[in-house]
């Protein structure tokens, strides 16, 4: 029984930071803000020839395709003609499998998080909450030692964590694009990545402080208000 609870434990620590890290990735892609943003600070209307309109509606567009059941993304320009090509049409919808990935694995993340959470609280009246804090300030300060350590990695060799997420996360070489002829690569050059990265660090390292916060401030509630044993007066 020990062992069992041991492992739920371990596992329940290790759900935090898959929890933070997805939902971050969550809140990053569907940021119209990043988008904008990239494509000003990179002036990508001159590399496109598109304006800056109407690459925010196809920002927009996008996200809404990451979010649809649609198999393809379709975005047409003003002129009528397609944004994209085949290439970069199919490439998309790989991406779209990784962000759909992603929100399966935070709703599952969550799940058992959550469930884990309830579960200790309704069985474990006596110090409870002093116990569920501790797991979630090991569980934030786990996220904190991750994200530094991917961090450093970005900082140092962008270049090759950007390949090597790529040769991971894709069966195929279709992200292998030509910038003088794709659009989406002009639309998201790797700067634009770098600098989505750094938001995305910044988003998870603030989930994981957020986390420890909550877990040192069940301890702390734990201490000066401590729940009643079962059978005792309330």
């Amino acid at each position: 029984m020990r062992i069992a609870q041991t492992v739920a434990l371990v596992i329940f620590i290790i759900g935090i930071p898959l929890l933070v890290f997805s939902s971050a990735v969550r809140f990053v892609v569907n940021d119209l803000r990043l988008y904008h943003n990239g494509f000003l600070k990179y002036d990508i209307p001159s590399v496109t020839g598109i304006e800056i309109n109407e690459l925010d509606r196809a920002a927009r567009e996008l996200v809404q395709y990451f979010n649809s059941d649609d198999d393809f993304v379709r975005i047409v320009l003003k002129s009528g003609v397609s944004l994209y090509n085949e290439k970069e049409i199919v490439h998309l919808k790989d991406v779209k499998d990784l962000i759909q990935f992603d929100y399966r694995l935070q709703w599952i993340a969550l799940a058992y998080v959550a469930g884990y959470a309830a579960l200790a609280l309704a069985l474990r009246r006596k110090r409870a909450l002093a116990g569920l804090g501790r797991a979630m300030t090991y569980g934030g300060g786990l996220t904190l030692a991750l994200m530094g350590m991917l961090g450093v990695a970005m900082v140092v060799a962008f270049d090759r964590v950007f390949i090597a997420f790529h040769l991971i996360g894709f069966s195929n070489m279709l992200w292998v694009l030509d910038p003088a002829t794709d659009r989406l690569i002009q639309m998201f050059p790797e700067g634009f990545f770098f600098d989505a990265a750094l938001y995305l660090a910044g988003v998870t390292l603030g989930g994981a402080l957020g986390v420890g916060v909550v877990g040192w401030g069940l301890k702390r509630l734990q201490r000066h208000a401590p729940i009643k044993e079962k059978g005792t007066a309330q």
